[in-house]
């Protein structure tokens, strides 16, 4: 096999992040569109990203993946991405001291990677899309039992 990425080290120690890769590897992440830009060029990210949260359109997570078999997360606030020709060069990070996830797998595995290091989606509330029973000829006997019945589970 070959290296998937390559950190290199003095970049990191002057607060930016430079990664290499094989130049045909797919990227993707960062960021999504605004509400009034062309979806034209679709997933895949080349060229400069900026990672912002808040906005329309935007994840706002600092995380760039691949098919490839590798995600990179950093942790920062925001941050200036140039993604061109096998390099990820990552700068105007938020803080000196910034950590870096390097991960490695298919993307199921990425992205558990990902939600094991961010925070887990909570589950949906149960009755959040609301409930509902049709019921056509009953009459009130059969009705009465019915809501008698939801009472004692506790549906609403």
């Amino acid at each position: 096999g070959r290296p998937l990425l390559s950190l290199d080290l003095a970049a990191l120690a002057q607060g930016r992040v430079a990664l290499s890769h094989a130049p045909g590897d797919a990227l993707y992440g960062i960021g999504g569109y605004d509400k009034d830009q062309s979806v034209a060029a679709g997933l895949l990210r080349t060229g400069k990203q900026v990672a912002k949260a808040g906005e329309q359109g935007h994840a706002g997570a600092p995380f760039v993946w691949s098919s490839a078999g590798y995600g990179v997360l950093v942790d920062s606030d925001g941050a200036h991405y140039a993604l061109h020709g096998g390099r990820i060069d990552i700068t105007g990070l938020s803080k000196p001291a910034t950590d870096v996830y390097l991960m490695a797998g298919d993307p199921p595995q990425l992205f558990g990677e990902l939600a094991d290091l961010s925070g887990h989606a909570p589950l949906f509330p149960k009755w959040a899309s609301g409930f509902i029973n049709s019921q056509w000829g009953i009459d009130e006997k059969e009705f009465r039992a019915i809501v008698a019945s939801y009472r004692a589970k506790h549906i609403p």
